[in-house]
């Protein structure tokens, strides 16, 4: 029964390692991890911020440009 139990939770596991959205994750926390070790204040929690900064207009335009094409007057010039 405990074997069981342990190759039941052992493929589980194995599972959410090979998913799609963990892949992902993983791939960005090692970019990450490489360019604060290439680039001196990377990792800073400045730059984090500057970057959040820009994500957020960036999807604020995103965000008014699918409000516009689902109410039928698609026009995608910024």
């Amino acid at each position: 029964m405990t074997a069981w139990k342990e190759t039941v939770s052992g493929r589980r596991a194995l599972t959410i390692l090979r998913s799609r959205p963990f892949l992902t994750l993983a791939i960005v926390a090692a970019m990450w991890i490489a360019a604060s070790f290439v680039s001196r204040g990377f990792g800073a929690y400045g730059h984090l911020r500057y970057l959040v900064e820009l994500a957020a207009v960036i999807g604020l335009v995103a965000a008014g440009q699918t409000f516009v094409v689902i109410a039928g007057g698609i026009d995608l010039s910024v």
